[in-house]
């Protein structure tokens, strides 16, 4: 059918692009080029939300979410301690590392941990800075904790091709974690922002390796902080 070509059928009036009533003349007609989309159509967002996620249908940051528990896990089971993750997580605490037994003056010593992945760091003098949402700082602050608690963060590349390789000779999981003591931090100041965050530095001195997770728990088991 050509485009200039009409048809009726059934009252309903067919040219190329419209569909319309033809027993209503108070109907708008169609105009030359209107057979796209509506002009409220956003289609770069249509496009995002069909666009598929990753293998397996994880959302990316779920992924770097068990991404740094798999690689805080294979930490602790080298340096020789047992992890645990919470049913509940409603006082930011996202593992629990536990040592069995010791000869200090604190037997069987324990740390919380909240964990956060993030493929963006922001370096401030050579170390690092993480924006934490402000309900995790607070929950980080107290002295008066029976466990202490500390921040890790573990950094990923952006490409998640990158985050791991294997061969028959090794196992490589990228990048590292760093990890920071909030306790006895001052009150931040909430402001006008709807989800506040606080700027938390990372040195890079605090490397969270199998070797920083003993002096940890040394030092706990001696009754110390971390």
């Amino acid at each position: 059918m050509k485009s200039g070509t009409r048809c009726s059928l059934a009252g309903l009036d067919v040219r190329r692009g419209c569909v319309r009533n033809a027993h209503n003349p108070a109907h708008p007609k169609p105009t030359k080029g209107n057979s796209g989309p509506p002009a409220n159509l956003n289609l770069k967002r249509l496009s995002r939300e069909r666009k598929p996620r990753q293998t397996g249908g994880m959302h990316p940051n779920e992924q770097k979410q068990q991404f740094s528990f798999a690689y805080l896990r294979a930490i602790a089971s080298a340096a020789g301690y047992a992890v645990t993750r919470p049913d509940i997580d409603d006082d930011s605490v996202d593992l629990t590392f536990s040592a069995r037994g010791g000869d200090g003056t604190i037997r069987s010593p324990r740390l919380d941990a909240q964990v956060k992945c993030t493929a963006d760091p922001v370096t401030e003098g050579g170390d690092f800075t993480f924006r934490l949402p402000l309900k995790n700082y607070d929950d980080l602050r107290p002295l008066e904790l029976q466990a202490p608690r500390i921040l890790i963060v573990t950094y990923v590349p952006r490409n998640q091709d990158d985050w791991i390789r294997q061969t028959d000779q090794e196992l490589v999981l990228r990048r590292c974690a760093y990890w920071g003591s909030l306790r006895g931090q001052p009150d931040h100041p909430v402001g006008a922002a709807r989800n506040p965050r606080v700027p938390v530095l990372l040195s890079r001195e605090r490397l969270f390796s199998r070797s920083a997770l003993r002096q940890i728990m040394h030092r706990l088991s001696e009754g110390g902080v971390p």
